[in-house]
């Protein structure tokens, strides 16, 4: 039986593939003529088709610190960031895997359909920095590896459509070979993939203008996000429900802010697949003290067919979840957690998780802003009962003088 608490606002890697010819190899059509004939012959018409796509991506973090014009080598300061990601993707029309080492944990996002799950999985001890500061400032030791391994964080995240609510180094993959579906549907709005998506206020603050593949797993080919004021408004206003007023908005209206470019690709069991991509977050016209953007390119190293993605769970293993799907509009809780041993993500309509959220949200505060807000009801109404006590005295002094 799952136990839940308050969450607070405050499988293997892919082995070794035939190597993708380069863009000057003239066996690249060769080699998708024979994948597709093999997929073909061996795999029954019926059966879901996947992917597995492994990769690399290198990242360039460009911080510019005066002013300056659209051109970053007009600041007074510039310096730059570099660092390179490796990734494995499971592609299909509407599932998608994506995993790899980032930092000293091997991540792991999933969906099925449904639900975007993610896992994290220690593979190293964390920088001394991070120790210290759980030492000094919260007094927490630090977890053993051999133990903190066995166990398995596995997050389940509220992202309607299957966008990937991740940061850079997961959203550029995602977008470049899973978004397909979250593409098709009707009303999306593209998330900013250079920004922490749910931590960056302005993440679906921008209109894009997409081209896709013409093909049912429908990639991008090309990619651009442009600045919006309604869009931005509305966004910073769901990210802060309690500010008035929100911060400007850095680009001017209409001016793009990112691009997304895929400058080759190979066709695959009728899917167009990108085998190399580039990126950019654009600095605008003008610009006035610390100004970050992001730019990189992507590169595909190999292709081959692949079975339905596995997922993140792990039943073998001692799992503990983390519900951001069990969200209150008006009490501080964003989500619950909760031990799990099954190899699949619960249902939102679980009667012990639905029990254990309801005990939950009564025993929760309000929401700041709510408290907020009642407060300032009850200090009117006190002062506007104590400015009508003395007009009530008088009224009723001056009916006791006056004669009957």
């Amino acid at each position: 039986m799952p136990s839940a608490l308050t969450l607070r606002r405050s499988g293997k890697p892919a082995q070794a593939a035939t190597a993708l010819p380069r863009r000057d190899d003239p066996r690249g059509a060769f080699v998708s003529v024979v994948f597709l004939f093999l997929w073909v012959t061996c795999v029954p018409g019926h059966a879901a088709r996947y992917l597995k796509v492994a990769g690399r991506l290198d990242i360039t973090s460009v911080h510019s610190l005066g002013k300056g014009r659209r051109t970053p080598g007009t600041a007074q300061a510039r310096w730059t960031n570099q660092w390179t990601v490796s990734f494995v993707a499971t592609v299909g029309t509407n599932e998608w895997q994506l995993e790899g080492n980032w930092g000293n944990a091997r991540q792991k996002w999933c969906y099925d359909g449904a639900n975007v799950c993610s896992s994290d999985e220690a593979t190293g001890p964390p920088p001394a920095w991070v120790r210290e500061a759980a030492s000094n400032r919260l007094g927490l030791a630090s977890v053993p590896l051999q133990r903190d391994s066995s166990n398995l964080t596995v997050s389940i995240h509220v992202a309607p459509g299957g966008y990937l609510p991740g940061d850079v180094g997961v959203n550029l993959p995602w977008l470049a070979l899973c978004s397909g579906a979250y593409l098709r549907r009707p009303g999306r709005l593209v998330p900013l993939p250079v920004a922490y998506v749910g931590h960056a206020p302005d993440a679906f603050g921008y209109a894009d203008k997409t081209e896709t593949f013409p093909d049912e797993l429908g990639l991008p080919r090309r990619l651009d996000l442009f600045a919006s004021a309604p869009l931005y408004g509305a966004s910073v206003r769901a990210f802060w429900p309690e500010l008035k007023r929100p911060p400007l908005l850095g680009h001017r209206d209409g001016e793009r802010k990112f691009h997304f470019l895929v400058t080759q690709s190979t066709n695959v069991m009728g899917w167009h697949i990108p085998l190399a991509f580039a990126f950019a977050e654009d600095f605008p016209a003008d610009f006035d003290g610390l100004l970050t953007s992001r730019k990189g390119n992507g590169t595909i190293t190999t292709i081959r067919a692949s079975l339905k993605p596995e997922g993140v769970f792990d039943p073998a293993r001692r799992q503990t979840v983390l519900d951001f799907r069990f969200q209150p509009r008006t009490k501080d809780v964003n989500g619950l957690i909760y031990g799990w041993t099954n190899a699949v993500a619960a249902s939102t309509n679980n009667p012990v998780l639905l029990a254990r959220f309801t005990t939950t949200v009564k025993r929760a505060p309000l929401l700041p802003a709510l408290r907020r807000r009642r407060a300032r009801w009850v200090v009117g109404l006190l002062l506007a009962l104590a400015a009508g006590l003395p007009v009530g005295a008088l009224l009723l002094r001056r009916d006791r003088k006056e004669p009957t």
